[in-house]
């Protein structure tokens, strides 16, 4: 490691892994100072405001986000000229995490497209980048078969298995793609490896394709406005479905393994492959499913009538999309919802991995996977792109310096801050009568209360609208609420 750290440069910062992999570095994994410096490319424009990646108090390492960085129009001539006008420090960089994929409808397109963006990439990095030393690349499971019906390889998957038979091995990047990478890397002083997860738990804050998280996310948020909490709801999927095993890899730990592999390139080069998952042991969605459901205050249950009949979430979202835009909600963008509907239909097979190879090189990280789900759900929550009901009850709240004057005082817990947040409304009325209040119990986003005026409109009840105030004494206040949006109630009449 040099005097100023290593640096990191990640394509494809803004999708799922990408993201997670910035969110590290930010974080300091694997310690203070290993990374001097992190610049994240990307392609869609990305505000770094509203990245929710953490803060640096101490400025190391220093990030730079690129925006524009579009690899499916780029050669290696225009993108080397971006790269070395766009990036700071180019000629320093001695990581690379690659984690950029464009899905095609013709499998053959899709194989030429992406191996055309890896070859741009790896082109412009050995012109710009002579300290260059590690490239992390992303298979996945397909190389095991799991998009053919059944399955092909008898589990625990093992990275020694493989190829498919040639009439399916034609329709997957991998293989091809780990050819670009072998002959870019020959005769340079730099090494990659395959890092291959099965389906992948995570945040982003602009939406991405495929992210099954951000998709059930939204599906049980919204179930739960519809159908009221304690409802049951249904497993979006197969009985055969719900009772295989898999384990599945939070965006965080394939970070994090990515990250180790970078530094150990003696463990880990020459293109070698890595399974790698939150856990060792699998599990099943009968193990999931309930706990996912109880996150949003719903009962997950066996799917009903194997599947047949139900609403699938993207089906359920699209017909009560109107009480998401009541909610304020920001909607998290999931690209090919429709496809991840299936995830509960044609995955009816075992299909976990072994970690064991990992573990061996020296990667022994491992973490509770509903941990990393509601993980997630926090941060969808915090950025506003998921709902979160309220539930309405009367009750008397007495101002104990003025009692004829009513309060309607507003409680709620967030669920990642076990702590009560009161506010109160100060209605305008004709007289000073002491009547009913009405509280609300909701999760609040954090944020700077005092920026946001959130108008209440009665029907009749009082003279005109009114705000949401801080509550005085002796309610307790924690400046650390905002909804996103009006919020539309109407209040008991007077009595």
């Amino acid at each position: 490691m040099t005097e100023e750290g290593k640096h990191a440069l990640v394509f494809g910062a803004s999708g799922l892994v990408g993201w997670g992999v910035v969110d590290q570095l930010l974080s300091n994994y694997p310690s203070q100072g290993t990374f001097g410096k992190v610049t994240a490319l990307v392609n869609r424009p990305f505000d770094i405001q509203d990245s929710l990646w953490p803060k640096q108090p101490s400025a190391i390492p220093k990030v730079q986000l690129v925006s524009g960085v579009n690899l499916t129009q780029a050669n290696v001539e225009n993108l080397t000229k971006l790269l070395k006008a766009s990036v700071r420090d180019i000629e320093k960089v001695t990581q690379v995490f690659y984690f950029v994929y464009k899905s095609e409808d013709n499998p053959e397109k899709e194989v030429r497209v992406n191996c055309k963006m890896l070859e741009c990439a790896v082109g412009a990095l050995n012109e710009l980048c002579p300290k260059l030393e590690f490239l992390v690349f992303p298979s996945g499971t397909k190389a095991y078969g799991i998009h053919i019906p059944g399955g092909v390889f008898t589990p625990p998957y093992e990275e020694s298995m493989g190829p498919l038979p040639d009439k399916h091995q034609k329709s997957i990047n991998y293989p091809a793609l780990r050819n670009v990478l072998e002959r870019a890397s020959a005769g340079k002083h730099w090494a990659w490896c395959d890092i291959r997860p099965d389906a992948v738990i995570g945040f982003v804050p602009n939406g991405s394709a495929f992210n099954l998280t951000a998709h059930w996310a939204t599906y049980l948020s919204l179930y739960a406005l519809v159908q009221g909490k304690g409802a049951k709801v249904p497993f979006p999927g197969t009985l055969k479905a719900y009772n295989s095993l898999y384990n599945e890899a939070s965006a965080e730990m394939i970070a994090k393994c990515s990250i180790w592999a970078a530094l150990h390139p003696d463990q880990t080069g020459n293109g070698q492959i890595f399974n790698i998952a939150d856990q060792s042991n699998p599990e099943s969605m009968r193990d999931r499913w309930p706990a996912l459901a109880a996150y949003f205050g719903l009962e997950g249950t066996a799917p009903a009538d194997d599947g047949e009949g139900m609403l699938k979430p993207s089906e359920y979202i699209k017909k009560h999309y109107g009480v998401l835009e009541e909610h304020g909600v920001k909607s998290s963008p999931v690209f090919r919802g429709e496809f991840l509907d299936s995830y509960g239909y044609y995955l009816d097979f075992d299909r976990h991995l072994s970690l064991e190879k990992v573990r061996k090189a020296g990667f022994t990280e491992a973490k509770d996977p509903n941990e990393s789900w509601f993980k997630a759900f926090d941060r969808f929550k915090q950025a506003g792109m998921i709902a979160a009901p309220f539930h309405a009850h009367q009750n008397i709240v007495q101002n104990q310096k003025n009692a004829l004057t009513p309060r309607y005082l507003i409680s709620g817990v967030h669920s990642s801050h076990p702590h009560n947040s009161s506010y109160t409304l100060l209605p305008s009325m004709s007289k000073n009568q002491p009547q009913k209040a009405v509280i609300f119990h909701f999760p609040f986003l954090p944020s700077d209360l005092s920026r946001h005026a959130i108008s209440l409109f009665p029907k009749k009840n009082f003279r005109k609208a009114a705000k949401w105030q801080n509550s005085p004494s002796p309610f307790p206040h924690v400046p650390s609420i905002s909804l996103r949006s009006r919020l539309f109630l109407t209040l008991p009449p007077k009595r």
